[in-house]
């Protein structure tokens, strides 16, 4: 059995991240939802838990199944077949074998299949079903298209999946209302603007309808297993034309005209750091890297950065290097200027002994944490859209994910920095991405090219500071070393880390206390 025809079994199914779903315990009267299920991968198997205790035998009984059922297909073995005709009336098939992986066929004409498509003029899935002058949904995959038609709505797709759409397509959708459901990935969206742009000049209406509140990498049928039908509808009635995103081209004289006047971008805040705040300015639209080697304060840095941004703006904070108590009580110890033991020896839960060590933290209002451990560029861009911060904090480098998917770890991280400084770009905010430093660069100074991952960090960036330790064995005495920096020159300002009040003085401002 596979883990859709599984999920048929069961009432309430909601999916959640990660391919893992929630439903309804038939074993009990379950009346939020607790049972968990997902399917390993490496083995073939559905996994369930029941989070009121309930046995899975007892689970199994309740839906009329035995333990044998919860194995999917062996390994390559085939799970659907989905028919095409193509544009000459010939025929072929997809097949999808598991684990995930796809082949196309055409008949040899004795009985038996040619594994090619050679003189096959591919077309649409289903294509030959369709009313024309009804709405036409476009997604992405035959099982999506399969379960839209189930629920008497009619679609199409290509075959081969994103980027595989062709101009010949569009041609079988002239005159047609189109709407364009892309899968919730970076992929996914690229996929339905290529087709959008594909059909201009030929379809009737071109509309690209992004479903509300799917799980990273769901699609139309993860939004059907939540939603009926008519939900779907009223959404697409609701939808607006779609537009092309136009290109603009501007000559140099109309450039020179257009910012003679024009206002400086915003100085978003001062770092409180005197040396580092006459040399670099923390402005809108810019992506400034802080790199260092694991344990010499990169994060404890910036949360001191982050308290004096929020002061007048709203900060987002993208935080995988610490959890939440470790980084409440390094906030405190910094706002109280007191050693983090003493904040951490006082905590209990005991309201009055918990608001005389952290009530501070109660008035920084401008200050979101995000401690999602499977976040990615796409997820943080659209968290931006949502609360409009200005100034977003990113520890760190070496955790950071993006939905595409490349071919290398050096394209990997190459992909990130474009996207860090697109989204300063696009976002109008300015991006602060914690980075960590080569290991081997202990015994010497590190350059642009010692950031883990790629020199791209580097190249990319507007600003670049490495807090480099002036010993290897002496934590508090640092240097904090501006590598790059666009707008102005560069410096090694000698930095004092205080760790056990999480808090860094410039040397100059220590003398002269």
């Amino acid at each position: 059995m596979n883990l859709n025809q599984f999920l048929d079994k069961f009432n309430n199914v909601k999916s959640l991240s990660n391919d893992e779903y929630q439903a309804s315990c038939p074993a009990h009267n379950d009346k939020i939802s607790s049972l968990s299920i997902k399917l390993d991968y490496k083995t073939g198997k559905i996994l369930m838990k029941c989070h009121a205790g309930c046995d899975n035998k007892d689970i199994l009984k309740a839906i009329g199944l035995k333990e044998k059922d919860l194995f999917e297909p062996k390994k390559d073995s085939i799970v659907s077949i989905y028919e095409y005709i193509d544009l000459n009336g010939k025929p072929y098939e997809v097949v999808r074998y598991f684990p995930k992986t796809f082949k196309q066929r055409q008949p040899d004409g004795k009985g038996g299949y040619i594994w090619n498509l050679h003189g096959i003029e591919t077309s649409l899935y289903r294509i030959k079903e369709i009313d024309k002058s009804k709405q036409i949904f476009i997604v992405e995959g035959e099982k999506d298209c399969d379960n839209l038609w189930s629920k008497g709505i009619q679609a199409t797709t290509n075959a081969g999946g994103a980027n595989k759409w062709k101009n010949s397509y569009s041609d079988l959708l002239i005159d047609c209302e189109v709407f364009i459901i892309p899968d919730n990935d970076n992929p996914g969206r690229i996929h339905a603007k290529e087709i959008a742009e594909s059909l201009q000049m030929k379809a009737k209406s071109i509309k690209l309808l992004e479903l509300p509140d799917l799980p990273e990498k769901g699609d139309i049928s993860d939004y059907l297993l939540e939603n009926k039908a008519c939900n779907l509808l009223k959404l697409a009635s609701e939808c607006e034309e779609w537009q092309e995103e136009k290109e603009t081209l501007i000559w140099l004289p109309e450039l020179v005209l257009e910012e003679i006047g024009k206002p400086e971008k915003k100085l978003l805040f001062q770092t409180g750091f005197k040396t580092l705040d006459s040399i670099i300015e923390f402005k809108e639209e810019r992506f400034i890297v802080i790199s260092g080697l694991p344990g010499f304060g990169k994060t404890s840095f910036c949360y001191n950065l982050l308290l004096k941004a929020a002061e007048e703006n709203i900060c987002l904070f993208e935080n995988l290097e610490m959890d939440r108590e470790e980084t409440y009580s390094r906030l405190t110890a910094i706002l109280k200027d007191i050693p983090i033991w003493q904040v951490k020896l006082n905590k209990n839960f005991n309201l009055k002994d918990w608001k005389t060590n952290f009530e501070p933290l109660l008035y920084l209002n401008n200050i979101a944490m995000d401690f999602d451990q499977n976040y990615t560029m796409e997820s943080i861009d659209r968290i931006c859209q949502k609360i409009s911060p200005k100034v977003l904090f990113i520890d760190n480098n070496k955790l950071l994910d993006t939905e595409v998917e490349t071919d290398s770890d050096i394209r990997h991280y190459e992909l990130i920095a474009k996207q860090c400084k697109q989204l300063a770009k696009k976002r109008k905010i300015c991006v602060i991405l914690i980075a960590h430093t080569r290991k081997d660069t202990i015994e010497k100074e590190p350059t642009l090219s010692d950031i883990y991952g790629a020199s791209a960090f580097g190249q990319l960036a507007d600003a670049v500071m490495f807090l480099h330790p002036k010993n290897k064995d002496t934590k508090h005495i640092l240097t904090l070393k501006i590598a790059k920096n666009r707008q102005g020159r560069i410096e090694s300002i000698p930095m004092i880390y205080i760790e056990e009040k999480t808090k860094f003085m410039e040397v100059i401002e220590c003398l002269k206390i």
